[in-house]
């Protein structure tokens, strides 16, 4: 820290508040379900032999079923379209939508939960202004990608047996051919060799470097101050600490599939959720956002205090949210 700390201050840096510790609940496989259980191990393994401690943002627990599954892929950081939450019924024809990431104009309303159906309309409409919306001369839109060859679109075809995601977006790192339409049979097999349907990937929230940190608190009131690079990717901004791009290419070498696809997001926002945290020691623990009386207004301060007083950590050059810590 650039200035010297108050005595109460530098009691909270050396013994971490019981009320900021109390929000920790140890992880449990039959009630947090925003990871793939096999996976679990993955970034404990990932921790220690990299020495870090991982911050992940649960991602849906209907996304897990689809994840390595051929004809799916986790959604990149160039789409911040929504992945629904429940099936829907459209006549006599189920849609399994669930987990992927879905038009809520086409799969309707009630495939969102109501916490998430706001931000599913608005990341729609977020999405569509983001890329080149074209439209085909039959009709068909498409989405073509920035800084990537490739295009997104919405699986049109009518719902039924064998279209089972009707509604459901889909990538393909191919142009779309002249005639792309999905209700085409030729079409559909073109799809099926080219395309992906899109299923929730895993936010990393955070990565802490453990000896970095050790090393600046040690003996000392000193806090390790992070640099965060803010980089270009698809068209976004994605931000990367000197252990990130590591992390995330030892985590994907891990599951055998690419699933972590960007940087930290506490380098650049905090949106309320379950976040996992994981420790070089091999716990697990889990900050549950119904932890808090308000998420969206108390996560972002208390998730600055656990950095701060627990790992000894900021971020270079950035302002603390908030100046009040716990008791």
């Amino acid at each position: 820290m650039s200035h010297p700390m108050s005595a109460a201050e530098k009691g909270r840096f050396v013994t971490p508040p019981a009320s900021l510790l109390a929000k920790l609940s140890p992880f449990d496989y039959g009630r947090h379900q925003g990871i793939k259980a096999g996976h679990v191990k993955v970034f404990s393994e990932v921790c220690l032999r990299l020495n870090v401690t991982l911050l992940l943002r649960a991602t849906n627990p209907r996304s897990i079923d689809y994840m390595s599954k051929r004809g799916y892929a986790a959604k990149p950081i160039d789409c911040k379209a929504k992945t629904a939450d429940r099936d829907v019924q459209q006549g006599r024809q189920w849609i399994e939508c669930a987990g992927l990431v879905a038009d809520p104009h086409v799969v309707g309303v009630q495939a969102f939960g109501s916490k998430k159906l706001k931000k599913a309309l608005e990341s729609w409409k977020s999405f569509e202004v983001s890329l080149r919306k074209r439209r085909l001369g039959n009709g068909v839109v498409v989405y073509e990608r920035a800084e990537h060859k490739g295009f997104y679109a919405v699986d049109i075809a009518e719902a039924s047996t064998l279209n089972r995601h009707h509604g459901c977006l889909m990538v393909s790192d191919q142009s779309p051919p002249s005639d792309f339409d999905p209700r085409k049979s030729h079409i559909r097999a073109w799809m099926a060799r080219h395309m992906s349907y899109l299923h929730g990937d895993y936010d990393l929230y955070g990565v802490i470097d453990n000896a970095a940190a050790a090393a600046a608190a040690a003996g000392s009131e000193v806090m390790h101050q992070e640099a965060v690079r803010k980089l270009r990717l698809l068209g976004h901004d994605n931000y990367l600490s000197s252990l990130s791009l590591q992390v995330q290419q030892a985590l994907n070498e891990g599951f055998g599939d690419e699933l972590v696809k960007h940087g930290e997001q506490s380098a650049y926002e905090h949106t309320a959720s379950d976040v996992y945290l994981f420790l070089a020691t091999g716990a697990v623990f889990v900050v549950e956002e119904s932890a808090f009386g308000d998420a969206g207004r108390e996560m972002p301060g208390w998730f600055e205090d656990l950095y701060r007083y627990v790992f000894k950590t900021g971020y270079l050059g950035r302002e603390r949210i908030s100046q009040r810590a716990p008791k």
